[in-house]
């Protein structure tokens, strides 16, 4: 497949591994964690209503990092009885930090391992001990860090409120209950905090992209942030040399497909990352996060977990 033709890095990821929200809405009932459509309508109208567009994402990952739970602890035939299939993004979600103990990953764990709440995941996710460690890194003044642990407090208390409607929304029954509880599902919206970037909403129709919607892009999403970093762009790519075009999207990715007047079918429509100067052998590919969220240390506290020596 032709990609764009640029002299700089890039990595290109093909749109049907982009998880969005209405990729995660077809896999969901795909993969029949929710059996019924009326599952399916029900959450799809609360991710509208709410504009919570990460609900559909968050339970994608979370079944995936159950069903993930159980081949680790040898579960796996009695957790068939629930007739779920892993979902094409089980591989991504297990390279991701753990869920935190609410799935018994107490044990075998090594001593002062953390992984699930000090990692890799949004700062009002991390546990009492790495949020205060990442409050005194990052805010010198004691004033800034009341305030900024009251700004986490309150999204916590937020997300935890959307975790919890998004179950309800889902229509889950008592046996789904047990396994989805809020814990995982915060530690589902934390990871789509700190990893998501924004991509136009229209799909492979660019005169649909009235909006953006959060999206996973697998790889990409594994790059560090660098001030000047490169950036997520997508594009139509076609055959013809001359023919592709792109646009930038914001640190959250559209699905979809359009119909075409000829018999032909649309161009592929690809995500890349190109680097935003030329790279020496051996030197990092990176992302510049601060597009999402600029020169606001609480900002970058409460999605990712840190504040960049250029914001301090």
């Amino acid at each position: 497949m032709p990609v764009p033709e640029t002299s700089r890095p890039l990595v290109a990821i093909p749109e049907p591994l982009v998880l969005t929200p209405a990729a995660a809405l077809f896999s969901l009932e795909r993969s029949r964690v929710l059996r019924e459509s009326s599952s399916i309508d029900a959450l799809a109208g609360y991710s509208a209503a709410a504009n919570d567009l990460m609900a559909p994402i968050s339970l994608v990952l979370a079944a995936d990092a159950l069903r993930i739970e159980a081949m680790r602890k040898e579960q796996q035939k009695s957790f068939e009885e629930t007739g779920w299939e892993m979902s094409p993004w089980g591989a991504y979600t297990a390279s991701l930090s753990p869920p935190p103990s609410s799935l018994g990953r107490d044990e075998g764990r090594d001593e002062g391992e953390e992984a699930s709440s000090s990692s890799g995941c949004a700062g009002w996710f991390l546990s009492p001990e790495a949020r205060e460690a990442a409050l005194l890194r990052s805010f010198p003044s004691s004033s800034e860090r009341n305030q900024i642990k009251k700004m986490l407090d309150e999204t916590l208390r937020v997300e935890t409120e959307a975790a919890e409607a998004t179950i309800e929304a889902a229509g889950l029954g008592k046996q789904e209950e047990k396994l989805f509880t809020p814990q995982l599902l915060l530690w589902a919206r934390s990871q789509i905090c700190s990893r998501a970037f924004a991509a136009p909403s229209g799909g492979n129709n660019d005169d649909d992209d009235n909006g953006i919607v959060p999206a996973l892009l697998p790889v990409i999403d594994l790059c560090n942030h660098s001030p000047g970093g490169g950036f997520p762009a997508w594009g139509v790519v076609s055959s013809k040399k001359s023919s592709s075009s792109s646009s930038s999207s914001g640190s959250g990715s559209g699905s979809g497909s359009s119909s075409s007047p000829s018999s032909s079918p649309p161009p592929p429509r690809l995500c890349w990352l190109r680097n935003a100067a030329p790279l020496s052998t051996g030197e990092e590919l990176t992302t510049d996060y601060s597009r999402l969220c600029g020169s606001d240390g609480g900002a970058w506290m409460a999605n990712y977990g840190f504040v960049p020596a250029e914001v301090k």
